[in-house]
């Protein structure tokens, strides 16, 4: 049995002291007019004192706001272990009426100096509205990559707010682990303030932190209760809420409404029997009518965008986390609302899974209130929706619902996902494979989701997957985003891509020698051209043609396809050769049987080098003016980079985008320098995709997953293309 003890000043008994220095822990927070403080901050930190210290916050250029720390500390304690954990002296001090998006100087007593920028106000336009969003993100090394893409800036901006959708340390009981944790995510939370919610692991989930010392291995630790919750972390709620574990709330930072629901409101710990019980249906009523009422007095002129973050997804074609009201999955019989609402399932534990029972009331509230995405944690992988109301696709009543619990946390990967007969059409992109994060950002023409996986290691961000809502009633779910049309898309497991133009598709394969040995590691040991006679595999060129030809020729206007081959024994790396003479090729599948024609046939050679190709795609646009798509397909190996470096910036001059498919084992590093490295370019006309490891993230469908990832720059590239007026070339 846990014994716990608060105190809001001090205690006598200290069993663990924190070897730390006088001021650490140190964490920002959002307040707001709920808790009497409107634009402000909240500063959060630990001291091993009982007295309160001084925080001031001087504003760039102008006045000084000044507020002294309140504190509280807690002690549990495991008498049959003669044990006792008591925290240290957390502090949080109100810094209110802070001017917007100003950077701000803060000092905590004489021990601690800190910078943040302050918020944008309800309302403001000013600049976009920038949040980072993650879940369950732990403390392992996966988790430390997750927070540290969150420090990243993407298309030149950083977050203004980190939100967390529940689960952060995973101490279960082990409170030492939240001192460690937030020690761990100072260098980021005291610049970027923390909002969130409670998941699980704050709440119901028992056992501790993978046996951390000094706690014996044997022992059984309670459920937390919210107890670290609600004396750790700020959020804008009274301290009648925080005695009765009531934690739901809402906030406006810029154009975004953002409503915090708490999934298991009601619970007592580790003790079931509380479901169905009077209280427990008291503190669901109440958290019920509270949103109601909440999401009934949004302005959207104010704030056009409203976003509800929980921890529970009601959405997860996963086998993790799965509950059901009624006998058919994700689908509540009217029969079965009240009763499921009340705490009996179909299947499913509901004091730990209480989503279920919650959707059976909220799910109406967020699509009567036109509630535009809900953000979750919960099961450790992600996902996207389409627009969903009671299990349909529905464009009108529909909402966008995320699974972002990939912050990666040491009980690893959710899987495996549900049978395919399972899975709905609702579910358009999912990834179990690698952790990261995600963003939202918002202005009043657009909202954008976009989710970061923790693989791509470049210095800024770069999104994986993503969906952008326009204000103007059109849904468009893609990513990159350029334009309000929908006109000219193809849909896939991995996203959508929208293009306006009509394109021509030129497609070029690299017959270099190296070709032999680079598929040692990734396509068992044979030529990467090696051509199966029995048809039954395809070797990485014939898996490429056929993945982006099928969506480019959605979008070429004569589906006539200029396929060109380079590196031979005839070409070398001085020219290249067409698969067709005359106008080309009649679309991909002649490029493709062409290739199976023409590969027998050809001696490998080299040397390597892209130009020969690229000064053909250059030519091409001087015959043909228009957008032109290059599409190279090579083994990585280029022997002659300062040609190829040059034809690049070349061919940045005129309306060319040029995707480079690495298949086989590499080496990539000059393929990163293209992509990345070539300044003297007009713009980044040159997209690096490592076929490979595309496929190991895009399980379900790799060959989807392969075509969103290839394209995905396409878009952004062609709108810079017309605004330098390449196209009037």
């Amino acid at each position: 049995m846990v014994k716990v003890l608060l105190s809001v000043a001090a205690v006598a008994v200290v069993a663990v002291n924190l070897v730390s220095a006088e001021v650490s822990q140190v964490h920002l927070g959002v307040s707001s007019p709920a808790a009497n403080c409107a634009n402000g901050i909240a500063v959060s930190f630990a001291t091993d004192d009982d007295k309160s210290y001084p925080v001031s916050a001087t504003a760039e250029g102008g006045s000084t706001i000044s507020a002294d720390s309140t504190f509280v500390t807690y002690s549990v304690s495991e008498p049959e272990y003669n044990y006792t954990y008591s925290s240290p002296y957390l502090h949080t001090a109100l810094l209110c009426d802070l001017l917007e998006t100003t950077k701000y100087s803060y000092t905590i007593g004489s021990e601690f100096t800190g910078s943040f920028v302050s918020l944008l106000h309800p309302g403001s336009d000013k600049d976009e509205t920038i949040l980072g969003v993650i879940g369950d993100p732990g403390d392992t090394s996966s988790s430390e990559s997750t927070l540290a893409g969150q420090a990243k800036t993407f298309e030149g901006k950083h977050i203004q707010a980190l939100v967390v959708a529940g689960d952060y340390a995973y101490a279960n009981g082990q409170h030492l682990q939240w001192d460690n944790w937030f020690t761990e995510q100072q260098n980021l939370t005291s610049i970027y303030p923390l909002t969130g919610i409670n998941g699980n692991h704050e709440t119901v989930t028992s056992s501790g932190h993978l046996n951390l010392p000094p706690y014996p291995e044997d022992m059984e630790l309670e459920a937390e209760n919210y107890l670290a919750y609600v004396n750790r972390l700020y959020s804008p709620i009274s301290e009648d809420a925080k005695t009765a574990l009531r934690t739901w709330y809402s906030m406006d930072i810029g154009l975004i409404h953002i409503v915090f629901l708490d999934d298991y409101t009601g619970s007592s710990g580790t003790n079931t029997t509380v479901v169905g019980t009077e209280k427990w249906l008291a503190d669901r009523n109440a958290q019920l009518e509270w949103v109601k009422k909440d999401l009934q007095s949004v302005d959207r002129s104010v704030t056009p965008w409203v976003i509800v973050v929980k921890h529970n997804p009601f959405y997860n074609t996963w086998s993790n986390h799965q509950c059901q009201c009624s006998s058919t999955i994700f689908e509540i019989d009217e029969a079965d609302v009240e009763k499921c609402w009340n705490g009996t399932y179909y299947s499913g534990t509901v004091y730990l899974e209480p989503g279920c029972g919650l959707m059976a009331k909220l799910e109406d509230v967020f699509s009567a209130n036109r509630v535009d995405v809900v953000l979750t944690g919960h099961v450790h992988a992600y996902e996207r929706t389409t627009k969903i109301y009671k299990n349909k696709e529905d464009a009108t009543n529909g909402v966008y619902y995320v699974t972002t619990g990939s912050g990666g946390n040491y009980e690893g990967h959710a899987g495996p996902r549900l049978d395919d007969s399972e899975i709905p059409s609702w579910s358009l992109a999912a990834n179990n494979v690698t952790f990261g994060g995600s963003r939202v950002i918002a202005t009043r023409e657009s909202f954008r989701f976009l989710w970061f996986a923790n693989d791509v290691t470049t210095a800024e961000a770069v999104p994986t997957d993503g969906f952008t809502i326009v204000a103007n009633g059109s849904d468009i779910i893609t990513w990159p985003q350029t334009s309000n049309s929908t006109d000219n898309s193809t849909s896939s497991d991995a996203g959508t891509v929208t293009l306006e133009p009509e394109v021509t598709s030129e497609p070029e394969i690299d017959f270099t020698e190296s070709n032999t040995w680079t598929g040692k590691m990734s396509f068992g040991g044979r030529c990467l051209h090696y051509i199966d006679p029995t048809g039954a595999t395809q070797n990485p060129y014939q898996s490429v043609i056929s993945a982006i030809g099928r969506t480019l020729e959605a979008f070429d206007d004569d589906n006539i396809i200029p396929a060109f081959g380079f590196g031979d024994s005839r070409t070398r790396a001085e020219r290249c050769f067409p698969f067709s003479r005359g106008r080309g090729c009649q679309g991909f599948d002649e490029v493709l049987k062409r290739y199976n024609e023409i590969t027998p046939q050809i001696q490998l050679h080299g040397p390597t080098s892209f130009a020969p190709v690229i000064q053909e795609a250059i030519k091409a646009v001087k015959e043909d003016p228009g957008y032109h798509i290059l599409v190279i397909i090579a083994d990585g190996r280029v022997n002659q980079p300062s040609p190829t470096r040059n034809a690049i910036v070349e061919a940045s001059k005129y309306p060319i985008s040029i995707i480079m498919v690495g298949v086989g084992d590499g080496p990539w590093e000059l393929m990163e320098e293209f992509d990345d490295q070539l300044p003297a370019r007009r713009f980044d006309n040159f997209q690096f995709v490592e076929y490979n490891k595309v496929l190991k993230r895009n399980m379900k469908n790799p060959e989807a997953g392969f075509a969103m990832q290839a394209l995905m720059e396409i878009p952004e590239q062609y709108q810079t293309i017309r605004k330098l007026g390449l196209l009037n070339y």
